[in-house]
């Protein structure tokens, strides 16, 4: 699967958890989500990167790495949450200040919608036909069995582009259905 199919699979996947955290009154909440989301859900391909010294789908394709990228993207999705909070004291939108307990729940939250898109990345990855070192063995190093689901090419404009839209429709239902205006 290419990036537009994996940032689609990442905005269906979280796209439940957005909806809760915009309905307990958290709205600003849902684009951290949604962003922590499509943040796990695009980090298994740094090893396509021609400076990392990783095979493409090696570790970075299990759900081991899933779990601890997780925690690795937690803090920059509060980091930039922080500098809003700091920074946008003129922007027209209020962007409330959580209290602790809050913020361990956005902390939690956010964990999970980083695995959650982690996990739509390998999931979107054993959809592929391809064999070889294309394969994804998910579950290393608990065992080295290769997954493969194998319903489409990793380049199918109609798989990519069919799981961007729905991703992003499922997120606008969220939000639009938040603001009344469905």
């Amino acid at each position: 699967m290419h990036k537009p199919g994996h940032f689609g699979l990442s905005l269906l996947a979280t796209s439940l958890l957005v909806l809760i955290v915009v309905d307990l009154g958290y709205p600003h909440w849902g684009i951290l989500v949604a962003a922590a989301g499509t943040a796990g859900g695009n980090l298994p391909d740094i090893d396509n990167k021609p400076l990392v010294p990783f095979s493409h789908h090696g570790w970075t394709h299990t759900v081991l790495f899933t779990l601890v990228a997780g925690v690795a993207i937690v803090p920059l999705a509060l980091a930039g949450y922080w500098s809003i909070l700091q920074f946008g004291q003129g922007i027209p939108v209020a962007v409330p200040s959580p209290s602790q307990l809050e913020f361990l729940g956005l902390s939690i939250i956010l964990y999970i919608a980083a695995v959650l898109g982690g996990l739509s990345h390998l999931f979107g990855d054993t959809l592929s036909t391809a064999g070889g070192k294309l394969l994804i063995r998910p579950w290393k190093p608990i065992s080295n069995n290769y997954v493969r689901i194998g319903i489409t090419t990793a380049d199918s404009p109609v798989y990519n582009t069919g799981f961007f839209i729905a991703g992003v429709i499922s997120h606008g239902i969220v939000y639009q259905s938040f603001f009344g205006l469905i």
